[in-house]
C-alpha cells in the first residue's frame, strides 16, 4: 500500500512519516529531532520578534499621540492668553513703590529707632546687624547690581537693602520669594536675580566661613 494513503500520514513530510511509523533508523532519530527542534525554536523566535515589533510600533504610536497632545495643550494655553477678539492679553503692569519699601525697611529694621531691635533682626534674617553691614559693604564694592542708582527709565533702582534683605529672608525660610516681594516691592524675576547674585558672590567670599 502506498505509504501516504493513510490518514495519519497525509500531508506529513517523508522523514516525519518514517518516525511516526517506526521505520526510521535509530541512528537518524537524534539528528531528525535536533533538526526539527532548531526549526521549532526558529519559528518561535520569529514570532516573538514579530510580536515585539508590533508592541514597539504600538508604543511608538502612544508616544506620538502623547507628544501631539502636549503640543495641542501648549497651543491651547497660548490661545488662552488672547481675548475674544484674538488679541494678545499682556500681563498687568505693577507699579512697585520702591520709596515706600525703603521707608518700611528703615522704620522696621535699619532706622535710628527701628521697631525690631538687633536681636529681632538676627532672629528674622539669621545674621547679626554688624555682619549685615559688612556684607552690604562687600557686595556693593564687588557687584554693581547691589549699588544704589537709576534704572534705564531714570527711576530710582531697587534699594540695596531691599535686594539683600529679600535674599536673606529667602535663604532663611526657604519659601517662595512671592511671600516677601509685596513688602520689599520687588518683582519675582528681580527677587530671584537678587538671590542668585547674592549666593554666587558669597560662595567664594570670607563670609562663607562665618
Amino acid at each position: 500500500m502506498y505509504r501516504h494513503s493513510l490518514p495519519i500520514h497525509y500531508g506529513l513530510p517523508h522523514p516525519l512519516v518514517r518516525l511516526v511509523t517506526g521505520t526510521m533508523d535509530d541512528d537518524h532519530v537524534p539528528l531528525f529531532l535536533a533538526f526539527y527542534s532548531v526549526l521549532f525554536i526558529g519559528v518561535l523566535t520569529a514570532a516573538a520578534l514579530a510580536l515585539e515589533e508590533e508592541e514597539y510600533y504600538s508604543s511608538l504610536e502612544e508616544v506620538s499621540a502623547l507628544i501631539a497632545q502636549c503640543l495641542l495643550s501648549g497651543r491651547r494655553k497660548r490661545r488662552s492668553n488672547r481675548d475674544e477678539g484674538g488679541r494678545v492679553v499682556r500681563r498687568r503692569y505693577v507699579h512697585w513703590d520702591r520709596e515706600r519699601a525703603y521707608r518700611c525697611i528703615l522704620q522696621d529694621y535699619l532706622g535710628p529707632s527701628p521697631s525690631f531691635g538687633v536681636d529681632d533682626f538676627k532672629r528674622i534674617f539669621r545674621v547679626s546687624r554688624s555682619s549685615y553691614e559688612d556684607l552690604k559693604s562687600f557686595l556693593c564694592e564687588r557687584l554693581h547690581f547691589f549699588r544704589e542708582g537709576l534704572d534705564v527709565t531714570r527711576r530710582v533702582r531697587v534699594g540695596t537693602d531691599a535686594k539683600l534683605l529679600i535674599a536673606l529672608k529667602y535663604l532663611a525660610y526657604g519659601c517662595s520669594v512671592n511671600s516677601f516681594r509685596d513688602y520689599f516691592q520687588i518683582g519675582e524675576s528681580t527677587a530671584m536675580e537678587c538671590v542668585k547674585r547674592f549666593v554666587h558672590a558669597i560662595a567664594d567670599s570670607p563670609f562663607q566661613k562665618k
